[in-house]
């Protein structure tokens, strides 16, 4: 059980990737914690075995990205995939001014409303929005939903080019990001490039490229390329428990807080990875007051 940060390169999907993990580990159960476009390059973290269960908490840890966003134009997908809907010409009194554009931004700092993007995996009828917008089916617009983006730094603007960094919540949408930035400044936004630099406290200079996955499985090294559950998850506090304690997690009981030895408050939230004395993940807690822990996930 574990989890792996691959490098997934341009013009493949998630899915590829995981089942390319899968065949390389003889069919081993293999899944990832949050989609990245086939456009899209950087950190994908897989989960592996029973840490399949704990893809959840993962997906949700929050992201940074570098992303160049082109804003002469505007496409249906958002991103050069797409079709060009319209083309931007320059204004009379010329492009936006690096100032403008550093105004603009700050309306996406912090708590903000966003409307997931048309072309993504929210679902509609069922199906994922970028399901529908491939088989030329009409697309509602998604209802917006709260977001917070915690960094948006202009790293090099060169009209009609920006380069941006952003760290935000899971959820967000950059692309929408790009197209909502464009419509502020009265010109176009589309993602020429995007890549996940982060996910949760993993960076891609850790992240391995399929190609490397597939040598450490060769070689039988691919256990010292593993991240951690306690770096992965650490947010959340940590807590050991023994005998009739470890007894109670493996049948899904309560726990009262003085059962866990060790115990580690979570940074943020009221999630607690509960361990047994030899150090392995069994479960995940939720603090409940009147000093008790309720189970969650249920590992052993």
């Amino acid at each position: 059980m574990g989890f792996l940060a691959v490098d997934k390169p341009l013009g493949v999907t998630s899915h590829d990737v995981v089942d390319a993990v899968r065949k390389a580990l003889g069919g081993a159960k293999v899944g990832h914690c949050g989609t990245l476009d086939p456009e899209a390059s950087g950190v994908l973290i897989l989960c592996l075995g029973r840490a399949t269960r704990l893809a959840q908490y993962v997906s949700s840890a929050g992201k940074e990205y570098e992303t160049a966003i082109l804003l002469d134009r505007r496409t249906d997908t958002g991103d050069l995939d797409g079709e060009v809907l319209e083309w931007v010409e320059t204004p009379v009194e010329g492009s936006p001014s690096a100032q403008r554009v550093e105004t603009a931004l700050e309306g996406f700092r912090g708590e903000i409303m966003q409307r997931p993007h048309r072309v993504s995996a929210v679902k509609q009828d069922g199906k994922r929005l970028y399901e529908l917008a491939r088989q030329g089916a009409a697309v509602e617009d998604a209802a917006p939903r709260p977001i917070r983006i915690d960094r948006l730094e202009m790293l090099e603007y060169a009209y009609p080019r920006l380069r941006l960094r952003v760290a935000c919540s899971s959820g967000t949408y950059i692309r929408q990001l790009g197209e909502d930035l464009g419509e502020s400044l009265g010109t176009g936004g589309c993602v020429e490039k995007l890549v996940r630099t982060r996910v949760g406290p993993v960076q891609l200079e850790e992240a391995l490229t399929p190609f490397q996955v597939a040598g450490l499985t060769i070689t039988d090294s691919l256990e010292g390329a593993m991240v951690p559950p306690d770096r992965i998850l650490e947010q959340f506090g940590s807590g050991k428990v023994q005998g009739e304690a470890l007894e109670r997690v493996r049948h899904g009981n309560s726990l009262k807080m003085d059962q866990l030895s060790a115990y580690r408050a979570a940074l943020s939230g009221d999630l607690v990875m509960i361990k047994s004395e030899a150090d392995q993940l069994v479960a995940i807690y939720r603090t409940r007051p009147g000093e008790r822990l309720e189970p969650c996930k249920v590992l052993v």
